[in-house]
């Protein structure tokens, strides 16, 4: 698996969980029981905090592509 693959897998991780946590939100939202509230309200914080850092190693990996593309790029272009 490429790094690229690896950055792919990344943002689709991170969209299911995206997903999930507006699943979970709109159950709490519609939800009557407070006590209820407070238990998706405990089980959406830690998936916010999965979807930040999947998202932030997503966007690491991208730039870090994107860099690598363009230095080989310009390597290839400066030999020929």
């Amino acid at each position: 698996m490429t790094l690229y693959e690896l950055s792919l897998e990344y943002d689709r991780s991170s969209a299911l969980l995206r997903e999930r946590i507006v699943q979970l939100e709109r159950v709490q939202r519609q939800e009557g029981d407070e006590q209820r509230r407070l238990q998706l309200a405990g089980r959406i914080r830690p998936l916010r905090a999965m979807y930040r850092e999947t998202r932030a190693v997503y966007r690491h990996l991208e730039g870090y592509c994107q860099k690598f593309t363009l230095n080989s790029t310009e390597h290839q272009s400066g030999i020929q």
